[in-house]
């Protein structure tokens, strides 16, 4: 697979889709990773990655697709999101606080990051959070689908060279409401409560 192979277009729509129809863990709005069927989201594997809220704002990626992996340019499962070596700290550390709030109100993140490519191309990094419970009582685990998006040039350009994956400028992060609403401190949400 190359690292310029699309995801599905509707991929965030596929992922919230199978999400909403999870069933809820007792008392929580939220569902269980282990009712997540890989097969009812096999064409969004490549782009799922799992990650555990280890504290602090920071996740353990349990699992990461195939994509990311060849876009990051390593392996990334086991690693921490602060091992990854981010230039810029300031965008790190506002990305933590967000993991943060996303895990302990629960609601959903979308972010968008612009990707320098060592071609000279620009892309978007597309990702969409949704918390789910694993082991604690609390929310301890994101199912992530991402998204890469040409911006200045052809999608289907041959990518001879790196993404500048930690070379990143945060273009744009919303709170997405599963239904107990989003923090205050952030200007857009996007409704996304399950249909009864």
């Amino acid at each position: 697979m190359s690292p310029n192979k699309q995801a599905p277009e509707n991929i965030f729509e596929i992922i919230r889709g199978v999400y909403n129809t999870l069933p809820r863990v007792a008392g929580s709005i939220l569902p269980h990773k282990r009712d997540l069927n890989p097969a009812a989201i096999k064409s969004c594997l490549p782009y799922i990655l799992l990650a555990e809220h280890i504290g602090g704002g920071d996740l353990r990626y349990r699992l990461a697709g195939t994509h990311t992996t060849e876009i990051v340019g390593h392996e990334i499962t086991g690693k921490t999101f602060n091992d990854l070596g981010f230039t810029n700290q300031t965008i790190k550390k506002h990305k933590c606080s967000l993991f943060e709030k996303m895990f302990r109100h629960p609601c959903g993140l979308y972010s968008k990051r612009r990707l320098p490519h060592d071609n000279g191309t620009t892309w978007e990094y597309h990702a969409l959070y949704l918390p789910m419970h694993h082991d604690a009582k609390d929310p301890d685990m994101a199912l992530i689908a991402t998204k890469l998006v040409a911006v200045d040039h052809d999608e289907n350009l041959s990518l001879v060279g790196k993404f500048r994956f930690y070379d990143v400028e945060l273009i744009e992060t919303d709170f997405i409401d599963l239904g107990a609403g989003t923090p205050d401190d952030m200007p857009y949400t996007h409704s996304m409560v399950p249909a009864e």
